[in-house]
C-alpha cells in the first residue's frame, strides 16, 4: 500500500510539473490539482480495500484489478490529461 502510495503521489507531482512547463496555464494546474486530489483520496483508497479484500497483498492482480491499476498508479492519467489540455489549447488559442 505504501509503495503505491508513494508511486502515485510522485507520478501526480511529476505530472503537474510537466503540465505547467508545457502549458503554463494556472487553470490547467488547478484543474489537475483537483483531479489528482479525487484520485489519491478517494480512488486509491477504494482501490487498496477492493484489492485487499479480493487478493490479499500479492503482486499479481486479476485482469480487471490490473486494468484500474493501471489507471490509477501508472501514469495514464497523466497522458490523458496532457492531450485534453492540448487539444483545448488548440480549439480556445490565447493570442
Amino acid at each position: 500500500m505504501l509503495s503505491k502510495t508513494i508511486r502515485l503521489i510522485a507520478n501526480d507531482c511529476a505530472c503537474l510539473m510537466l503540465i505547467w512547463g508545457w502549458f503554463r496555464e494556472p487553470s490547467y494546474l488547478k484543474a489537475a490539482s483537483w483531479l489528482f486530489a479525487v484520485e489519491l483520496f478517494v480512488i486509491l483508497p477504494l482501490y487498496l480495500f477492493v484489492k485487499l479484500s479480493l487478493e490479499g497483498p500479492t503482486e499479481i492482480s486479476s485482469p480487471l484489478l490490473s486494468q484500474i491499476h493501471r489507471l490509477i498508479v501508472n501514469p495514464l492519467l497523466m497522458f490523458l490529461l496532457m492531450v485534453g489540455f492540448a487539444v483545448q489549447q488548440l480549439r480556445h488559442p490565447k493570442h
